[in-house]
């Protein structure tokens, strides 16, 4: 039996198929936004691999590529990060806009020794926290948690099975569509989307979904 039959029981075995970190650190795309360039071990962590962006407010343009899904995994944090224009709540406001848009976003909250109890809502909603002061093994230990999240096939195929489920599709049309996808290549995202659209007969894959599939097309 492989491993999606094995999967789509609920019963997959770490050694039923190859998880390569490597090759997911180096196709892993990080942003820092922090108004403090010192926060976290950029460079350091540059050295160790990460290809990591860094800007310290964010403005139209880098919230369009936030909202864009651009980025795996985005380091936020909720002070001093954001004119009015962009986001009247500074950093939750971008938060609240990345998942609006991106629902599936991977996101670790960098918070300072204090910040406004009134938030904690917000703040329980990201993936992961990193407390400052940062240093390079507490940051690496979230970005590599983030990268097995997004890039290991069964994290994968689970958050696309899910929203699946969330979507409303029957049990037996979303193992048609996880086994018609697996371990097939798609020259675009485009084109798989086109393909998952066909396979669930919908005009138009939802926010969610479409999310999904972006996630699922870096891995395949």
């Amino acid at each position: 039996m492989g491993w999606l039959q094995n999967f789509l029981r609920g019963n997959v075995r770490k050694e039923e198929y190859n998880f390569d970190f490597t090759t997911a650190k180096r196709n892993c795309r990080v942003l820092v936004i922090d108004d403090d360039k010192q926060a976290v071990p950029i460079e350091e962590l540059r050295k160790s691999g990460y290809f990591i962006e860094q800007i310290t407010e964010v403005d139209a343009g880098s919230m369009h590529r936030c909202e864009g899904g651009e980025f795996d995994i985005i380091l936020l944090d909720y002070k001093g990060v954001a004119p009015q224009n962009i986001s009247p709540d500074d950093g939750f406001g971008v938060f609240e806009r990345l998942r609006s848009a991106n629902p599936l976003q991977y996101v670790v909250a960098i918070s300072g020794q204090t910040y406004d109890i009134s938030k904690t809502e917000y703040l329980s909603k990201a993936n992961d926290w990193l407390k400052k002061p940062i240093d390079l093994v507490r940051a690496k230990e979230k970005l590599d948690r983030g990268i097995r999240e997004r890039f290991d096939k069964n994290n994968v195929f689970r958050e696309l099975r899910s929203a699946l489920v969330r979507g409303g599709y029957p049990a037996d049309k979303i193992d048609s569509v996880l086994t018609a996808v697996n371990g097939r290549k798609f020259e675009s995202l485009d084109r798989l989307i086109e393909f998952m659209e066909k396979g669930l007969k919908v005009a138009k894959l939802s926010t969610e979904l479409a999310t999904a599939a972006k996630l699922l097309w870096k891995i395949l």
